[in-house]
């Protein structure tokens, strides 16, 4: 049986920053105050997702990452291939800029298992 998990974004952080599930559950990123961006780019990209991922796309290196999650938006990503996934999280600045961590440092880890 799939399963749902919640990702808060709160105050540029992740609630909780590592979370362990299993293949076919579903991780749902809830931004609570501030417009981000969820972006698989270190390690083991998610190249596969189960049907209909929500707010999520494959970018050009054929990895899934989020478009813009609104203030109380959320989106989510089914995960399918067992593995580490390591994720950064971008903040939208008030005037439309990212802030975020420096690139190649992961702020979030899902682990499927």
């Amino acid at each position: 049986m799939s399963g749902f998990f919640l990702v808060q974004t709160l105050g540029g952080r992740l609630n909780p920053a590592v979370l362990e599930i299993n293949r076919g559950d579903t991780v749902i990123w809830l931004a609570s105050d501030q417009p981000c961006n969820i972006y698989f780019a270190e390690g083991t990209p998610v190249k596969l997702a189960c049907v209909s991922p929500t707010r999520f796309r494959l970018n050009e290196d054929g990895a899934y990452t989020s478009g813009i999650i609104p203030p109380g938006g959320t989106a989510s990503l089914c995960f399918v291939e067992p593995g580490t996934y390591e994720y950064v999280m971008f903040v939208r600045g008030e005037a439309g800029g990212q802030v975020g961590p420096r690139m190649g440092i992961p702020i979030g880890r899902i682990i499927v298992k």
